[in-house]
């Protein structure tokens, strides 16, 4: 894995073929979808960014929860538990949206 400028580290897992026009450059290449392992270790952050042209979709695998903060446009604050027990209020799947502001 390697180390992400965001926080934690990352494994790109999967990537389409198929492009589409970048919405910040204009150019027609980049990819429909990406997919990736994240690992935030514990005692680790991953800082505040803005999702500039794409959504993100967080998943539980495996290890302890997390926290997912959100920032919506209209400054509406959001906070996800994502982990393995149900029970407790955990999603095993949370999605932030393009335009979003997010970190855990």
């Amino acid at each position: 894995m390697e180390s992400h400028i965001e926080g934690g580290y990352f494994k790109e897992d999967c990537k389409s073929d198929m492009k589409m026009p970048d919405p910040i450059t204009g150019k027609e290449d980049r990819a429909i979808f990406t997919t990736c392992y994240y690992l935030l270790p514990q005692g680790q952050r991953s800082i505040f960014h803005r999702l500039l042209s794409s959504d993100e979709i967080w998943s539980y695998q495996k290890g302890d929860p997390i926290i997912l903060f959100e920032i919506q446009e209209n400054g509406e604050f959001i906070k996800t538990l994502i982990g393995p027990d149900l029970h407790r209020g955990h999603k095993l799947k949370s999605q932030s949206e393009e335009k979003y502001m997010d970190g855990s």
